[in-house]
């Protein structure tokens, strides 16, 4: 009774961590935001996904040369954690429930410490920006956690950040995800 209890724990936090995944990892695709659709890129197209990500969001936040090093710990931790989530080996067909269970554990504890270096990367990125670009930095952060298994929070699904072709600014208020302007492109 006592190992089944734990081990339904380690799939509930597995699964809570998952869903904790899919805002910071940044992984779906710029173009399109519908169930399912970041599952269908592979990790060398994830991977430039996020690279292009933090490039956009580095030029939100106005990243000074004197932050540079701050950034580039915090981006590495964002392309981390993105691998971290996309390294999941599919279960085989025929495999017994104490093994996929083990193996989502394994996933999750690798997502969890990843996951945590990101968040002391982003602690350590804070302490260097000034407040304007924390604010800034505030709501990018607010914009992955409204990014939910594939889509967006209710509401959500209108908003710029998931329009094709379009950037959203992270300048908009907090509490109107919706007023938020598209970054227009620099020449």
């Amino acid at each position: 009774m006592k190992v089944s209890h734990s081990i339904f724990s380690a799939a509930a936090i597995g699964v809570l961590l998952l869903a904790l995944a899919a805002p910071s990892a940044s992984f779906a695709r710029e173009e399109a935001c519908y169930p399912g659709e970041h599952m269908r890129i592979a990790m060398e197209d994830r991977g430039q996904w996020v690279k292009n990500q933090m490039a956009r969001e580095a030029a939100w936040l106005e990243i000074k040369a004197s932050q540079e090093g701050a950034w580039e710990a915090f981006a590495a931790a964002n392309l981390e954690l993105s691998n971290a989530f996309g390294n999941r080996k599919p279960l085989p067909p025929d495999v017994d429930a104490a093994t996929a269970i083990r193996q989502r554990a394994e996933h999750a504890a690798a997502f969890a410490q990843s996951l945590s270096k990101l968040a002391a990367a982003t602690e350590k990125l804070q302490a260097v920006l000034n407040e304007d670009q924390r604010k800034v930095l505030d709501r990018i952060v607010s914009l992955h956690s409204q990014f939910r298994g594939g889509h967006f929070s209710e509401g959500m699904e209108d908003h710029e950040y998931c329009q094709h072709g379009s950037e959203m600014s992270p300048h908009a208020s907090r509490s109107s995800p919706k007023a938020a302007a598209p970054v227009k492109p620099k020449k």
